[in-house]
């Protein structure tokens, strides 16, 4: 009796669990609408192999950018998308979160990161004002090992401490850092987060912060509180613009006398500007999307024509008024070709200048009040109604 064939079935092929990618952004009406441009950027050198998981800590931004948001992200298989209204995480810490005339709450958001994404153990933060030109998952790879954070040296404030400017004084007063302890830039993050859940560093973080007047109040306590567990990467993961570096440039070759260590510094931050695979951050005042010929605007721009708020983008930049090289919006007026009055205008803070120079007053808007100074004196405070 002959034993009938068996077909052989072919089994399907074993398609690999793609890796998670948890980042995060935070943002606010001011630096939401450039959202979908840093996302862009992500998006053009994402693996195959990878899922991505946007995370963004809505701190007021508006709805027809968030909807351009999901838009642009349904479009991609392996990217998702969720917004976490953050009112009333800053409404919790409101007389800890403190702004000032050059930064909202929204800077605080990536400090709650750990706490709002206990699903992962590790997570990648990016400010808004960020470009990437490689897969941002290569940071997935790192061994935290028992460090808190990976992040890369402040190059600036860097060669300011060496050279003895009065941010070394303030780094080592106020943040507690010795000479040896490295200072970096909170711009790009990646998170130990469930060692920071473990040793409950939000705690420490909170007390570092209350009551202080701190010039980076986000940045200032991560490197006081993550002292000695952090993890360096190299400058190409957070270049910073030649804004405030170009300076040290010029003067570099009288400081190297005085303090060799400067040299190597700026030599791998030359480096990453030049490498066409680094992560770009446009710090500082001059924007791309405010100043077309800010640093490496072209490239900012070169993502922006790919979303669908690029029209805006052109339209707000045209609109714009010009800014000078600080990045301050300036408007003189003249009687018979004198300057008699302008108005300096840089982030919530007006000057008002007599003769075009001498500083009359200033105007500084913040979330519940505005509050106007004469001569440095602060004469009142108009409380601002909360709709």
């Amino acid at each position: 009796m002959s034993v009938p064939s068996v077909k052989k079935v072919k089994s399907p092929p074993v398609v690999p669990k793609r890796r998670e990618v948890p980042v995060v952004f935070c943002g606010d009406a001011h630096y939401g609408p450039y959202l979908p441009v840093a996302v862009q950027s992500l998006i053009d050198h994402a693996s195959d192999r990878c899922h991505y998981q946007i995370i963004i800590l809505d701190c007021g931004i508006e709805q027809d950018i968030t909807a351009a948001l999901q838009r642009q992200i349904r479009q991609c298989e392996n990217f998702s998308l969720h917004i976490k209204n953050m009112a009333a995480y800053l409404q919790r810490y409101n007389s800890i979160f403190r702004e000032r005339h050059y930064f909202t709450q929204a800077i605080y958001g990536r400090l709650l990161i750990p706490q709002l994404c206990r699903g992962y153990d590790k997570v990648i933060y990016a400010d808004i004002d960020m470009i990437f030109n490689r897969d941002i998952a290569e940071l997935m790879a790192i061994d935290l090992g028992g460090n808190y954070i990976a992040a890369v040296p402040d190059a600036l404030l860097a060669i300011e401490r060496l050279a003895g400017e009065r941010n070394a004084l303030y780094i080592e007063n106020i943040a507690g850092l010795s000479p040896r302890d490295i200072y970096v830039n909170s711009g790009l993050l990646v998170f130990n987060a469930r060692l920071w859940r473990k040793d409950r560093l939000i705690n420490k973080i909170l007390r570092f912060i209350e009551g202080k007047k701190l010039l980076l109040p986000d940045q200032d306590a991560i490197n006081a509180v993550c002292k000695g567990r952090i993890h360096y990467l190299p400058q190409a993961w957070n270049c910073l613009n030649r804004y405030y570096l170009d300076r040290w440039l010029t003067k570099s070759g009288r400081e190297q006398q005085k303090h060799p260590a400067i040299a190597p510094i700026l030599a791998e931050w030359q480096a990453a500007q030049a490498d066409k695979r680094s992560v770009y951050h446009y710090n500082g005042p001059l924007k791309p999307w405010g100043r077309a010929a800010a640093d490496k605007a072209a490239l900012w721009w070169h993502y922006a024509a790919k979303t669908e708020l690029y029209p805006c983008y052109i339209y707000n930049l045209a609109a714009a008024p010009a800014l000078d090289e600080a990045g301050n919006r300036r408007t003189v007026y003249k009687f018979l070709g004198l300057a008699v009055w302008a108005v300096k205008q840089r982030g919530r803070e007006s000057l008002y200048l007599l003769a075009g120079k001498l500083r009359l007053a200033k105007k500084v808007t913040r979330k519940n009040a505005v509050y106007i100074y004469v001569f440095g004196l602060k004469l009142f405070a108009i409380n601002r109604r909360q709709g």
